[in-house]
Formats: C-alpha cells, structure tokens, sequence
C-alpha cells in the first residue's frame, strides 16, 4: 500500500503541478479572454457546467490524497488534502451564490482584468508549491 500511494502522489503532484502553472500563466497573460468567456454564463444566470466538473474531480482527487496521507502518515500530503478542500469548498460557495457573484461582476466589471491576473498568480505560486512538495517527496 505504501509503494501505491508515494506512485499517487508523485503522479499527481506532478500533474496538478503542470496544470497549475499552465492555467496560472494563462491568467496573468491572457485575462481578457477568460473575461468574455464567463460574460456569456452572466447572461444566462447560470453557473459553468464545467467549473461544476473541475470542482467535483478536485473533491475526488483530495480525499484519495487524504486516505493515502495516512499510508505512510505525510504531515506535507495531509494539509495538501486540505488545502484541496479548502479550495473545493470556497469555489463551491461561490457556485452555489452565483447570482450574487454575477452582481459583484456588474458592480466591478471593470476590475475583472486585474481579478484574473491575481487568480494567474495565486495559480502560479500554488504549482510551483506543488512542484516543490513533489520534489520534497522523492
């Protein structure tokens, strides 16, 4: 069980790491593009099916991640669960008041820019801290 969860955990960090920092860079580079794309989900009133999906899998992702901190115990991979978790839940609140958020939009849409930048940011440091847990965990 031991030689199963340090294979879960290098394989993904390792990909969370790259998707992380990928998704990051296209924040901060790119906003405007991210921007448009959610304007069409304010028109409709409805929350994206597929942050709905991302968040759903991420729930998955961190409870295998909670279950194999424990084989062998990690204190490093446990608060990575909930850390996962915490995110889970915090864009899960947003989901669930989305009517709200899409007001806040109205209220700052010309705030949305530097919102996504700092989302690229807040992506970049969180890949390259995975990264850096893998690397630790080798």
């Amino acid at each position: 069980m031991d030689q199963f969860s340090y294979k879960w955990f290098l394989l993904g960090y390792f990909i969370l790491s790259g998707v992380f920092t990928i998704q990051g860079l296209l924040f901060m580079f790119s906003p405007a593009h991210y921007v448009n794309r959610l304007q069409k989900y304010k028109a409709i009133e409805k929350a994206p099916s597929s942050l709905i999906k991302i968040i759903r899998y991420m729930f998955l992702f961190g409870l295998l991640s909670f279950i194999f901190a424990f084989f062998p115990f990690k204190i490093q991979h446990l608060l990575y669960s909930f850390w996962v978790f915490t995110m889970v839940f915090i864009t899960g609140k947003t989901l669930i008041n989305w009517q709200g958020f899409c007001k806040y939009w109205e209220e700052n849409s010309n705030k949305l820019d530097v919102f996504f930048q700092k989302l690229g940011g807040f992506f970049l440091i969180i890949g390259i801290a995975t990264f850096v847990i893998l690397l630790y965990s080798i």
